[in-house]
Order: structure tokens, then C-alpha cells, then sequence
């Protein structure tokens, strides 16, 4: 851990009594014959779900692009902060490396950018640690393992063991570091199916799939189905989809057919819409989340919704 949260820390905002009205309805199924016209947003949530408990690592994964996958990371992790968890959020995604850009690492002092420790370091430099690589943010109770420009050299590098690299840190630091190591890590995967992607279904205990309803979108959720199945048979045969998220949820008949097929694909995951909200879109230019930028919207209701269901509320 290099830099501590200073003066500059900011606490995510718990929600308050108006932002948890907005929850929706939760049902144990959709109900395929309500009439369009009474037909509205709903949380599904299946009888053969079950909560956990921390520790747990959470990755977050699509093959498509701008399905959702940071903003869904961001706005998870902020939300099991905000019910009083220690978060670790990994910048898996070699494209953009979006999720440090909004979280911002506290990074040390007086060392050239090109000295920085950071995921690429791990997979990269042997015996580094991942204590070596978290970083705090402003954000109490958040820290992160950044990712710079660099990460694509991780997936042009042939690495003995790469796809089980992450489980091995994440296990590495909770034994040797049990009071620092934090209760949910959360790992926010690129679109591609190369290493960073593997190594972090390796690592997962949940998966969350953030999905916009469209046809295009759908179809490339079969790609990711594969992508599951081989992770399962050659890694890591103990994680779940845990939740399906809808994201840029707005009433409409294909939203409908692709929440109720997705329901019936996923029968013991949460399906859930996310609201579409401008206020996503505009609180990464504020290098914050939506919790903070906008603590009042209904997309950051529906995050708090999803994250309260997948994991015990603290206490």
C-alpha cells in the first residue's frame, strides 16, 4: 500500500430513505403474461438465490463493448461501501483502463509515472505482491489495483500460470494479510477473451453481466456463455452468475423479450433492470461515482438494490 487517504478522502453516500423508495418490486419470476400496458421494472429474484457473505470476489463480465461493464463495477463497489465494506477494485480492461481514470488512485509522490507499480507489475514482475499494487483513493473505504496504457503488453506475454495469477494474489493476501485485506474484491474485465479476462473468471466467486437490450447485444451473450463454460471446465468450476444486469433499462417490447429470455437463461441469478439515467453518463467526468455525483438517482437506487441482494448487508 503505498500513499494513505488523506484530508482529500470523500465518504460514499449511504443512501438515504428517498433513494431507497426507489427500489423496485422484487418477484420470485416474471410473469410472461401480464398484459404490456401493466408490464414494469422488476427485480427477479429466485427462490434458489442465496446471499453471501464476505470475503468474496466479484467480476464483472461482457464480450461486447459499452455493455456497462465499469460503470456497473464502479457503481457495485461504491454501493458495498456504502453498507460499510472494505472494497478492492481491479482495472482489468486493457482498452481503455477506464476504472482508474474515474477512481483516481492516490498515487506516491516524487515517482516517475514510468516507475509505477500496477497490474501489469503483477503479472509481469515476478514476487511482487498485490499489497505492492492496491492503491488508496479519495474514497474512504475503496482502494484499487490500477491498470495504465500498458496492460495490452500483459496479453501479448506468454505467462506460466497467468489465468490462475489473480486467484493466487487475491488468496496470497488474505493469508498474509488478514486485517488489511478487504472484504469484497471486485474485478472489472475487458471484452475480449484473452488472459486478464481468464485470470479473472479464475479468481470469481460471482459474476455479474451487464447487458443492454438489443439485438446485437443479446446476440453477443452467446459468446460470453462459451466464454463461462470453458472458464468452469479448465479453471475455476466454483463461481456463479450471481446478477444479469439491464443496463440503459427503458420500457420497451425488446427490453421485455430480452429480460424474460435472459431470465430463463440464467434461472438462479438476480435479473435486474438498471434505469437509464444521463446522471451515469456524466458523473465519470467528475472522476466520481454516481453514488457521490448523484446520490439521489434511480440508476444508483437500482446498484444499491443489486448489491444489497448479493451480499449480506454488513452488521
Amino acid at each position: 500500500m503505498t500513499e494513505t487517504a488523506n484530508d482529500t478522502t470523500a465518504r460514499l453516500a449511504i443512501p438515504s430513505q428517498q433513494a431507497e423508495r426507489l427500489f423496485l418490486e422484487i418477484v420470485a419470476d416474471y410473469d410472461t403474461e401480464l398484459p404490456y400496458q401493466e408490464w414494469r421494472a422488476q427485480v427477479r429474484l429466485p427462490d434458489t438465490f442465496g446471499a453471501a457473505r464476505p470475503r468474496r470476489t466479484v467480476v464483472v463480465a461482457n464480450q461486447k463493448g459499452g455493455a456497462g461493464k465499469t460503470t456497473s463495477a464502479m457503481e457495485l463497489a461504491a454501493a458495498w461501501v456504502a453498507m460499510g465494506y472494505r472494497v478492492r477494485v481491479w482495472d482489468a480492461d486493457p482498452q481503455k483502463a477506464a476504472l482508474t481514470a474515474v477512481t483516481v488512485p492516490l498515487w506516491p509522490e516524487g515517482v516517475d509515472p514510468r516507475d509505477l507499480k500496477t497490474l501489469s507489475t503483477l503479472f509481469l514482475a515476478p514476487g511482487t505482491t498485490l499489497a505492492d499494487v492496491t492503491y488508496e483513493t479519495r474514497f474512504e473505504g475503496l482502494t484499487i489495483v490500477p491498470s495504465l496504457a500498458d496492460l495490452g503488453t500483459v496479453e501479448k506475454t506468454e505467462i506460466m500460470g497467468g489465468q490462475l495469477l489473480i486467484r493466487q494474489a487475491i488468496e496470497a493476501d488474505r493469508r498474509t494479510r488478514p486485517e488489511e485485506a478487504p472484504d469484497v474484491e471486485v474485478i472489472d474485465s475487458g471484452p475480449t477473451l484473452g488472459l486478464l479476462t481468464m485470470a479473472a473468471l479464475g479468481a470469481a466467486e460471482d459474476v455479474v453481466v451487464p447487458v443492454v437490450a438489443g439485438g446485437l447485444d443479446f446476440i453477443g451473450m452467446q459468446d460470453l456463455d462459451m466464454t463461462l463454460t470453458t472458464a468452469r471446465e479448465r479453471l475455476n468450476p466454483n463461481f456463479r452468475v450471481a446478477a444479469v444486469l439491464m443496463t440503459e433499462w427503458a420500457k420497451s417490447g425488446v427490453q421485455r423479450t430480452v429480460t424474460e429470455t435472459l431470465a430463463a437463461d440464467y434461472p438462479d441469478a438476480i435479473v435486474s433492470p438498471i434505469r437509464r439515467s444521463p446522471k451515469v453518463r456524466e458523473a465519470p467526468f467528475e472522476a466520481m461515482p454516481t453514488r457521490v455525483y448523484a446520490p439521489r438517482d434511480k440508476a444508483v437506487a437500482d446498484f444499491a438494490q443489486v448489491a444489497s441482494l448479493m451480499i449480506n448487508r454488513k452488521g
